[in-house]
């Protein structure tokens, strides 16, 4: 795996895939692995849901486990997914993160163009698109929210809804970097 801190890339995601810290499950494909993200599909474990409960990362909830307090009702693939409800599917990857490797996760562009919400959500932690937890590692079930915003979308294992950013070090500008930049590179405005 990449020893530099920062984003992970193509092999260092094989190299996870292989050594089973991001677990693939039913309809995951090598395919999925990009240069800079898993694409994730789902298992065909799906559910309507009449309210969406994030876990408790205080006592450690699984997403499995509040399955009955969000009303959940078992749909299958190719079933019609309704504008205004919401729906619940098991992705097709776990996590199994050692301390020290994180990840955040958002919708696909085609999602978007589809005009479906896509979020996910993940055993105990209480966060939308997060498997952040750098400090303890992370093992758990991931799930995805999916919502459908302008027209009925038959469900579908085969279409990647989600993608998984993997990391090992904070990549973000500290604002005196950003500044910086700006100052001498005459990005956003002219002097």
């Amino acid at each position: 795996m990449n020893q530099k801190t920062g984003v992970f890339g193509q092999n260092d995601l094989k190299q996870l895939v292989a050594n089973m810290r991001i677990k693939p499950l039913a309809n995951f494909s090598e395919k999925h692995i990009g240069p800079a993200s898993v694409d994730i599909t789902i298992t065909g474990e799906a559910f309507r849901v009449t309210r969406l409960i994030t876990p408790s990362q205080l006592t450690g909830e699984t997403v499995r486990s509040l399955l009955s307090q969000m009303g959940a009702s078992r749909i299958d693939v190719g079933s019609v997914m309704e504008v205004g409800c919401t729906y619940l599917a098991k992705a097709s990857i776990d996590i199994n993160f050692p301390p020290g490797i994180y990840g955040y996760l958002n919708a696909k562009s085609s999602s978007g163009r589809n005009f479906l919400f896509v979020r996910s959500i993940a055993d105990g932690i209480h966060m939308f698109d997060s498997v952040d937890k750098r400090n303890d590692g992370y093992s758990g079930e991931l799930w995805l929210v999916i919502q459908p915003l302008a027209y009925p979308v038959i469900l579908t294992d085969k279409e990647c809804y989600n993608q998984l950013r993997v990391f090992n070090g904070d990549t973000r500008f500290k604002q005196k970097d950003l500044e910086d930049i700006l100052l001498a590179n005459d990005l956003l405005f002219r002097r």
